[in-house]
């Protein structure tokens, strides 16, 4: 683990990031609704990209590119947030670091959120997108997504009729339907995660889905004919106790799976590009991206 990765993950626990949403359901609910309901890109994201926008059912689409023409098939960025939260700055400046690195026309949706939306709602959007991109770019699209993106991801591919040439999984949901002794133990101790915006999420984000449903856990979906797999996660996060039964449901599908577990590493840490674990992170996932 670097020094710079040690000094991150010391800043978050000292500032208590996880206990920022210490407040009733009904302050949160009224939060999210107020604060984390975009209609457009920071405009940093203008300054070196070429952005067009689609709007699908009420809802964003923005296509990113870098250079006159790309030639490096589309990438479907799928942005966590427990179904509830907009990007953060880490997604944008992922975006915009990918649509650069690979050449590659980046979509990057605003799906529908929770309250408004539950998973079946968010995932059922994100798929009529995938139906949308691989209309344009038939065997070159690929698939990347961060923890609730990274379980709509997986939803879609299997969904999907034609699949994606690749499928980037980042800390993607699982364990949520448990409460041993491993999983409650993580939570407690993971950096960034939030207990109770994870409960949120599950009532919210979940409702009328059972946690056990492949439709909110990675774990249960069926991984028959998807296409290679690169996965990360970190063992210091909420996730990561029942990551093993996702690895094993994708090998005894017999799919190509790689995967870098982050020794003591926070949930979503290859978002985080300004330290060496993340920066090295992104360089493999480009080349397998391109590949």
């Amino acid at each position: 683990m670097s020094f710079s990765y040690k000094i991150i993950d010391k800043t978050i626990r000292k500032m208590g990031l996880k206990h920022h949403f210490d407040m009733s359901e009904e302050e949160f609910i009224k939060y999210i609704k107020e604060n984390e309901r975009p209609s457009s890109l920071p405009k940093f994201m203008y300054k070196h990209l070429k952005v067009s926008e689609k709007i699908i059912d009420g809802k964003p689409l923005f296509c990113l590119t870098y250079g006159a023409s790309p030639s490096g098939g589309a990438i479907l960025f799928i942005h966590g947030g427990g179904g509830m939260f907009s990007p953060t700055i880490l997604h944008y400046r992922f975006a915009e670091k990918l649509a650069k690195t690979t050449n590659s026309a980046v979509y990057f949706p605003f799906y529908p959120l929770a309250p408004e939306a539950n998973a079946d709602v968010s995932a059922n959007w994100v798929s009529k997108v995938y139906d949308l991109i691989e209309q344009n770019h038939a065997d070159k699209i690929t698939v990347v997504g961060d923890s609730a993106g990274a379980l709509i991801a997986a939803r879609i591919t299997a969904s999907a009729k034609r699949k994606p040439r690749k499928l980037v999984l980042i800390s993607p949901v699982t364990g949520t339907d448990k409460n041993d002794e491993a999983y409650m133990t993580a939570k407690k101790n993971d950096a960034l995660l939030s207990e109770f915006v994870i409960e949120m999420s599950g009532k919210h984000w979940g409702k009328d889905i059972p946690h056990s449903s492949p439709r909110m856990n990675a774990e249960y979906i069926d991984y028959t004919d998807f296409p290679p797999i690169l996965l990360y996660y970190g063992t210091a996060e909420m996730f990561a106790p029942h990551m093993d039964n996702l690895i094993e449901n994708i090998k005894k599908r017999g799919v190509s799976l790689e995967v870098h577990a982050g020794e003591g590493m926070c949930h979503d840490w290859p978002l985080i590009l300004s330290v060496p674990e993340g920066r090295a992170a992104f360089k493999r996932m480009t080349a397998f991206l391109l590949e």
